[in-house]
């Protein structure tokens, strides 16, 4: 069990910032209080979680990760898990087409560095930031299809080409990272 998905959302601003910092604050003391971990959303809030939700004690995992490799890194010393999409692979689509041209797998493609200018470079940058004991995989249905099915509606099945982008990253075989990644989900929510 877990409280959430709860959080901050400034994407579309549909709420004021004053009142989701104030709710959200609210449900970090509750999730706490029932001895639940958390399971927060972030869209373009990092600054703002950092500075309120870093002086409050809780168990947690950030759903659908979106933010860049410092505050990986702050989360993960914070003691937070990191739960990752197919998002991942849409920098990282030129990795996988030269793979496919090359007729290679997309681990070795990746070690071409020339195809990680730019965005694939930020997600490795993330990835490495996080240990792989601290990385869930998730999909996010039926949005955030991978790279190959966008404009496709998602299924939890897609949720192994997540899985397989983290584990070729991280150059972990594909079978060990998803034993971890699921010994990791079943600890933190206590299944």
């Amino acid at each position: 069990m877990a409280v959430g998905e709860i959080g901050l959302d400034y994407y579309r601003d549909l709420s004021p910032r004053d009142i989701q910092k104030k709710v959200f604050l609210k449900q970090l003391y509750m999730a706490r209080e029932l001895g639940f971990p958390a399971v927060i959303h972030i869209r373009d809030a990092f600054e703002d979680f950092k500075s309120f939700a870093g002086n409050v004690d809780f168990k947690g995992v950030i759903h659908c990760y979106s933010g860049d490799a410092d505050f990986a890194g702050w989360a993960v010393e914070r003691g937070l898990y990191i739960s990752f999409t197919a998002s991942i692979t849409y920098p990282l689509k030129n990795i996988y087409r030269a793979a496919e041209k090359r007729k290679i797998s997309f681990r070795e493609a990746l070690s071409d560095k020339s195809l990680h200018e730019g965005q694939p470079q930020q997600v490795f940058d993330i990835i490495s930031r996080v240990p792989a004991e601290r990385i869930m995989v998730e999909t996010d249905c039926p949005y955030l299809s991978p790279h190959h099915m966008r404009g496709r509606l998602n299924e939890p099945a897609n949720v192994s080409a997540v899985a397989s982008a983290i584990a070729d990253i991280k150059n972990i075989d594909y079978g060990s990272f998803c034993s971890l990644s699921t010994a990791t989900a079943e600890k933190f929510f206590g299944i």
